[in-house]
């Protein structure tokens, strides 16, 4: 019966790995589709800051724009980005280092996750909002690559030692840090401890 509920469960997840390459093959076409546009379109608007970029390596290089919301057109590039943003994320089924807790909450602990790894920053967006008495207060967001850096797996849940909080351990099944253990906690990344870093986004 154990073996025939793994073999299940590999089916399954070969499944899911197809899936994934369906989805990130549409994601690409949506991303050269309906958001490469619009970025190209801010970077004629918006006036680059190439004074600022500390690293200019290539594997660091990145444009860098500025949206001000108090422009019309910026702020209506900037609404139009992050609606672009939000369903390529859908599309894609990759989940963010903010919403992956709540994910991995109520995921099966039996089928396998594929983990990614930040590669290099794409597009550097410094957001310029309302002014005040210390200037225009603003803020950053950063467009990234990322490449599969193994499958891992939810190995347990629970409270911790004083019942104070969840957390959740999981364990890498392939890549550089096969068989090594982390935990999982609400404010994961910051609290999560794995010796390469791989928890960018997973």
């Amino acid at each position: 019966m154990m073996l025939e509920t793994s073999f299940l469960y590999k089916v399954i997840f070969s499944i899911i790995k197809i899936c994934y390459k369906l989805q990130n093959y549409c994601s690409k076409v949506f991303w050269f589709l309906f958001i490469k546009p619009a970025l190209f379109i801010a970077a004629l608007h918006c006036p680059d800051r190439e004074d600022i970029q500390a690293d200019n390596s290539e594997e660091h290089q990145s444009t860098f724009l500025i949206i001000d919301t108090l422009i019309w057109s910026h702020k209506a590039i900037w609404s139009y980005l992050q609606w672009a943003f939000k369903v390529n994320g859908y599309i894609s089924g990759v989940k963010h280092k903010y919403n992956l807790f709540e994910h991995l909450l109520t995921w099966n602990m039996n089928i396998p996750i594929l983990g990614f790894q930040a590669d290099k920053t794409t597009y550097s967006i410094e957001l310029l909002y309302k002014k005040t008495e210390r200037g225009r207060s603003c803020d950053f967001t950063w467009l990234t690559t990322h490449n599969i850096c193994g499958e891992f797996k939810i190995i347990s849940k629970g409270l911790n030692d004083k019942g104070e909080e969840f957390f959740m351990k999981a364990a890498w099944l392939t890549g550089e840090d096969r068989g090594k253990l982390f935990e999982v906690h609400k404010c994961f990344p910051y609290k999560g401890n794995i010796s390469s870093g791989h928890y960018d986004k997973l």
